[in-house]
């Protein structure tokens, strides 16, 4: 009873204050002030309840987590939510981006703050439940449901091209929706039932394993995604204010490989092996072509965009090499790369708030301090440069890939030191400036702003001093599912 209250009270809590958030009213001001004082209170608790699950559970045992049930015994196919090592993960995850996300929206958003403010709680509401969800339908509904809210956020509060950028992300959406959706039916089907506990011990034929790992490859070549279909990521985290791309880069694109290592990995045998260094071809070609253009571009905003597809390119590595220690690091490096962007998107927010996202900005440094501290720190974080958290992620990846392939490590430390090109081509010129140019003018980050980069920053220290205790929930994650695989 105390674990179902646990996940019940996690689940409710933001759609009950999204419904919350409808009743408020009062002038634009004041409606917007408590709508964000009600979301930021939400996003918290929720975020607390998370690290009372995790500090509950994983102090004690490192094995599953035992898993509360909802039944809905009219329907043929049974509803249930838990909560595992797998799914922990996640939630403390998806917990601590929202709350982010909704602390610094403060700044980045200056209309419709109350609806901003409940689609933002409504995405997390679906995003939880999708990792909480103990049958293939649920999982499949919160998933997908979630597009919604996340579109509504790009297109009515992007930055330049909101009317084109969401209905792209949205097709990509759909596309790799069907390719999830099929996979789903299929696993139904074989297994016999929805539910997890039958479908990760049920027997399937080569051929189904095969059919179901080609499926999922192809939901998360969209939904990632990699290269070439890409470009609602790059377009999206361009437009969409910082706030929520931090939940569309830290959280959506994320839990395709969180469906892949919950459904695919069990059942995998060697019958898929032969695939696997053409898919690890591809995520490095993704990875290679991300580093790439990021040379080129001018807008940090979208050199952002490549970034992260270089890091997802790095990931679907870590996944593809389907290993114990590859997928470790995948899942490791998928925390802190979320975080990492997430940093680095508050700063890109930060700086449009003063000067707008002009293109040939010089001196940042100089003229704002703390802002360019959090700018050149995110940059470190996000190419996982020592001793950063990421670097522990891609350490373990690269050691996979190489143990696999020696030129997939090459490749993929050669994809690395491009975006290190990228980076440097780009930001030192940004953060310091050039003889004879003028610097931009304004103000330096405020109290709000210095409490989101100091709250990040902690994230960053006990990730990379504790690793360990990150490690432990993951490896309680991952080393069952090997075990059934």
């Amino acid at each position: 009873m105390p674990h179902f209250s646990l996940i019940f009270i996690m689940l409710a809590m933001p759609l009950l204050g999204a419904l919350f958030l409808l009743f408020i009213r009062g002038d634009e001001q004041r409606t917007a002030g408590n709508a964000y004082a009600v979301s930021l209170l939400i996003s918290g608790c929720v975020f607390l309840t998370a690290l009372t699950a995790w500090a509950f559970f994983g102090a004690h045992k490192n094995d599953v987590f035992s898993a509360v049930f909802v039944d809905m015994p009219t329907f043929k196919v049974s509803m249930r939510v838990g909560m595992d090592a797998l799914t922990l993960f996640f939630v403390v995850l998806i917990s601590f981006l929202t709350l982010l996300s909704v602390f610094i929206s403060r700044k980045n958003v200056k209309t419709m703050v109350r609806e901003y403010m409940f689609l933002t709680l409504i995405a997390e509401s679906f995003l939880l439940t999708a990792v909480c969800a103990r049958d293939l339908f649920l999982f499949y509904a919160a998933f997908e449901a979630a597009v919604i809210p996340l579109f509504l956020l790009i297109a009515l509060w992007g930055v330049e091209r909101r009317a084109v950028t969401p209905y792209r992300f949205g097709l990509f959406a759909i596309i790799g929706s069907v390719f999830l959706l099929t996979g789903v039916f299929v696993l139904y089907h074989q297994a016999g039932s929805s539910d997890f506990d039958i479908v990760e011990t049920a027997a399937f034929t080569p051929l189904c394993r095969k059919l179901i790992f080609g499926l999922f490859v192809g939901a998360m070549a969209f939904k990632a995604p990699l290269f070439p279909f890409h470009f609602w990521l790059t377009d999206s985290l361009a437009e969409a204010p910082a706030a929520a791309g931090v939940l569309i880069s830290g959280v959506y694109s994320k839990l395709i490989f969180y469906a892949f290592v919950r459904f695919v990995i069990p059942i995998s045998g060697a019958e898929i092996e032969p695939a696997l260094p053409y898919l690890c071809c591809w995520a490095l070609a993704t990875a290679l072509y991300g580093a790439l253009v990021a040379t080129v571009q001018e807008d940090i905003r979208f050199i952002a965009g490549f970034a992260h597809l270089t890091q997802t390119g790095l990931l679907a590595l870590g996944l593809f090499c389907l290993t114990p220690e590859s997928v470790r690091g995948m899942l490791f490096l998928s925390a802190a790369q979320a975080v990492s962007m997430a940093a680095f998107l508050l700063a890109c927010g930060a700086l449009w708030q003063r000067v707008g996202y002009a293109r040939n900005i010089v001196g940042v440094l100089s003229v704002f301090p703390y802002l360019g501290a959090v700018f050149f720190l995110s940059c470190l974080a996000l190419l996982a440069f020592p001793p950063m958290p990421a670097f522990t992620g891609q350490f373990l990846i690269f050691q996979a890939a190489f143990a696999q392939n020696k030129a997939f490590a090459a490749l993929g430390l050669t994809a690395v030191m491009l975006l290190y090109g990228a980076f440097f081509k780009h930001f030192s010129r940004f953060l310091f400036g050039g003889a004879g140019e003028t610097p931009v003018v304004g103000n330096d980050l405020g109290k709000r702003e210095r409490t989101a980069a100091v709250l990040l920053g902690a994230v960053f220290l006990y990730l990379a001093l504790t690793p360990s205790s990150v490690f432990r929930l993951i490896a309680a994650a991952v080393d069952p599912l090997f075990e059934q695989g």
